[in-house]
């Protein structure tokens, strides 16, 4: 049976890396993807689709500004946006960083909301990432060259303008701008669509420290480039800041197709980043979005009807009938591999690909991501590990998980130079706080001035502590 317009947009929303709800407010019934589950660690079965099932994960101090966030939108009916970075237990113990997004797209006769759409992402990775940025310059330096996320540097100089000082290769990957047609540039001159908006003055107010971290959503248009874009501006040390961009263009563009019409339906695909192909269980392509045409060299004529084995290298032609009998049984499964362009050249992927028919000869939709920048970053942070493991001097990596509780700072590392200085293996620290493994530093305020460290973003030397 063919399936729905919903039904296929529900399957793509499923298949990609965030977790898909869908609120039916008045019952309190809850569609919550398997991916949505697969983030906390539990398989479909093991969560009930109701509202209350994902208020018992989230933490219950995280719960009220959620609520708070849900009023704002339903009592502007939809004008302000729905978004909240908030924390869920995972299955094994762990927290995961959820930055949740939504909208509500149904209302009854009374102006009351009836139903609301998101996504979860998992953004846990990031946080971490934002945490290690405050240890110091040169981590900052390391991070902001690797980084797969859009990153732009500004400095606030004495006369009040803000000059663009740096921007990574995510930045010009999003924009299609080099960073030298954009450094040295004030952000009026760089992005000339926000002169009279709010977005300047709130960049000064971080810089200056009037302000702490800023998130918000803004669409920005001009001739070069268009988008909806998540950014969170925060401060690294005096008169520098840092904002983070995330292209939530297709996230908003899947919110709006999901309550207009089928013809919607390929606009949403073609807006994927991820290339697809929808194929049937002897591998012949259906169908393929822009995206995949770009990633192969092929056209979408060229494509169509072909077997996949036109892309297959050799190891993934081996590895096919194994990974087809288990996406037989499972029904979705993620793997790596790689594809062969048409000039011949070789790119890293990454595969999610799930049955979703199993009419006449199958269909199966197969997202398939470009993992190289992934992989150079993999390998760059495998190298500064190396680095950290084998130099002289002892190292040690916390992570404090309440920014209000010095009590809170927990050892996440320690290289073996550490371990050979203090005769503590790593498998006897690490996990455990501050105040577990040293006691006795809290009479010296070490962990207050730790804490200090990570809140200021500001490094400091201790030459006056004496540990016994």
């Amino acid at each position: 049976m063919p399936l729905s317009n919903e039904e296929v947009l529900r399957e793509i929303l499923e298949q990609s890396l965030s977790g898909y709800w869908d609120w039916d407010i008045p019952s309190g019934n809850e569609y919550l993807s398997p991916t949505f589950k697969k983030m906390f660690g539990y398989e479909d079965h093991e969560i009930e689709n109701r509202a209350e099932s994902w208020q018992k994960l989230i933490f219950q101090e995280d719960l009220p500004g959620v609520y708070e966030k849900f009023n704002k939108h339903v009592e502007s009916k939809g004008q302000i946006p729905f978004y909240n970075e908030v924390r869920y237990h995972h299955k094994n113990g762990s927290t995961v960083w959820i930055l949740c997004t939504g909208k509500v797209i149904e209302w009854d006769e009374k102006e009351n909301p009836k139903r609301m759409v998101g996504c979860h992402v998992d953004i846990t990775g990031r946080k971490l990432a934002e945490n290690a940025l405050q240890e110091s310059e040169e981590r900052l330096r390391n991070f902001f060259a690797a980084s797969p996320t859009a990153i732009d540097l500004y400095r606030l100089e004495e006369d009040g303008r803000l000059v663009l000082v740096a921007v990574n290769s995510a930045a010009e990957k999003m924009t299609g701008l080099t960073a030298d047609s954009l450094i040295g540039k004030t952000i009026e001159e760089a992005f000339p669509s926000l002169i009279g908006t709010e977005v300047p003055d709130l960049y000064r107010a971080v810089a200056r420290g009037d302000t702490g971290m800023q998130r918000y959503e803004k669409h920005y248009k001009d001739e070069r480039f268009e988008g909806f874009y998540d950014l969170t501006v925060f401060k690294i040390s005096a008169n520098l800041i840092g904002v983070e961009v995330l292209d939530i263009t297709e996230s908003k563009q899947a919110e709006i197709a999901i309550h207009k019409s089928k013809n919607k339906y390929r606009t949403i695909v073609e807006n994927i980043t991820d290339a697809l192909y929808i194929h049937d269980f002897q591998g012949r392509l259906i169908d393929c979005n822009d995206a995949a045409c770009r990633m192969t060299g092929y056209s979408r004529e060229e494509l169509i009807g072909q077997s996949l084995s036109l892309l297959d290298s050799d190891e993934n032609k081996r590895l096919l009938p194994e990974r087809m009998q288990r996406l037989m049984q499972e029904k979705k499964i993620v793997f790596e591999g790689s594809h062969i362009r048409k000039d011949g050249s070789i790119v890293p992927i990454e595969v999610c690909a799930k049955v979703v028919s199993h009419d006449e000869d199958g269909i199966i939709h197969g997202f398939v991501r470009d993992i190289t920048e992934r992989k150079r970053v993999d390998e760059k942070l495998q190298m500064a590990m190396q680095i950290v493991d084998n130099v002289m001097i002892g190292f040690h990596l916390y992570q404090m998980e309440d920014l209000s509780d010095d009590r809170s700072l927990r050892m996440v590392y320690v290289n073996p130079a550490a371990e050979a200085m203090t005769g503590l293996k790593s498998t006897d620290v690490v996990g455990k706080t501050l105040d577990e493994n040293f006691p006795s530093l809290r009479q010296m305020n070490v962990p207050q001035r730790y804490a200090k460290v990570v809140r200021t973003g500001e490094a400091k030397v201790f030459e006056d502590i004496f540990y016994r």
